[in-house]
């Protein structure tokens, strides 16, 4: 017969998550549902005009037919709500509040995947080991909203994703965790965010347990990096300079932002393009632009993309 096991409860972490009904909150969250940590409360951004902190209840279900599950789209707030965990909505307003509620829960350490709102001193300082976010880049390159965006953008072979304990700095703060992460030609912005989210949440799961055991180590972040905004219609333009396989790989990538993406030729055409088709690193036209219908063959720096016209 086997010995009993110590009961390691009095040893867990409590720990609050905070993150948006976007896909990559969702993976970090359900990598903590499976780990050893006592799971207080999930907090996501409450309306501008709703009372600064307040619970969520569960929605009773209206329909009729028989699920698997009682939802179809999942979000870390039903996925809480499937384990038992308490959901709260916090405004920009909630400094204050929240921080007394994280006090009174004894809630030791704050996770966060994709929050919108810049953390406030007070509430950084609310808990006895900070708060850690997931971050889909190697900072300090790419701070900023749309990391995986730039990342693209750049023509970068590998994403990246990192734990650092939050400051008062947007996507500053020491590093705990990092990993690389290839980017496969043609993935899309959706299929390379949750590749990002389900490796943060493991580095996260690794880096509580670090937190829990009193060896985790931080490292400061290098110096330089990059802080990059919100995307705006103009940073959709593709350069003559690019090779095809970065505009392949950019366009497959952030498709589903739906903007046409400008493209400059080496001649100084400009086209409007839709969708890449493909690319061919080594091929040479006879002439910059190549059309069929609505299809193109544009010549750069190396190699030609086939792409469909937006015209």
């Amino acid at each position: 017969m086997d010995a009993p096991q110590p009961n390691n409860r009095a040893n867990r972490l409590r720990v609050a998550f905070m993150g948006t009904r976007g896909g990559f909150s969702l993976p970090p969250l359900a990598a903590l549902l499976a780990a050893d940590v006592e799971l207080v409360a999930v907090i996501v951004p409450g309306q501008t005009d709703a009372p600064p902190l307040q619970p969520c209840r569960p929605t009773p279900l209206r329909s009729e037919l028989p699920l698997l599950t009682p939802y179809l789209t999942p979000t870390i707030v039903e996925l809480a709500w499937q384990h038992g965990i308490a959901v709260y909505a916090a405004t920009r307003r909630a400094g204050a509040a929240l921080a007394n509620w994280l006090r009174a829960q004894r809630v030791e350490v704050v996770c966060v995947a994709c929050w919108p709102w810049r953390i406030p001193a007070i509430l950084l300082k609310a808990t006895p080991h900070g708060w850690l976010n997931l971050h889909p880049s190697r900072l300090p390159r790419h701070r900023g909203p749309a990391p995986l965006f730039w990342t693209l953008h750049a023509g970068e072979r590998e994403a990246g994703v990192t734990i650092h304990r939050m400051d008062a700095g947007l996507d500053h703060g020491p590093i705990a965790a990092q990993a690389a992460l290839p980017l496969p030609d043609g993935i899309s912005g959706p299929e390379l965010e949750q590749r990002c989210a389900q490796l943060g949440g493991r580095l996260l799961v690794e880096t509580l347990d670090r937190l829990r055991r009193g060896v985790l180590r931080y490292a400061p972040q290098a110096s330089g990096g990059s802080y990059e905004a919100w995307p705006q219609a103009e940073d959709f333009t593709i350069a003559p300079d690019w090779s095809a396989r970065r505009a392949f790989n950019f366009m497959r990538g952030t498709r589903e932002w739906q903007v046409p993406y400008r493209l400059i030729t080496a001649a100084g055409t400009t086209l409007l393009l839709a969708d890449a088709l493909g690319y061919n690193d080594y091929a040479r036209l006879r002439r910059p632009i190549e059309r069929e219908a609505d299809i193109v063959r544009v010549q750069l720096s190396p190699g030609v993309l086939t792409a469909r016209t937006a015209e």
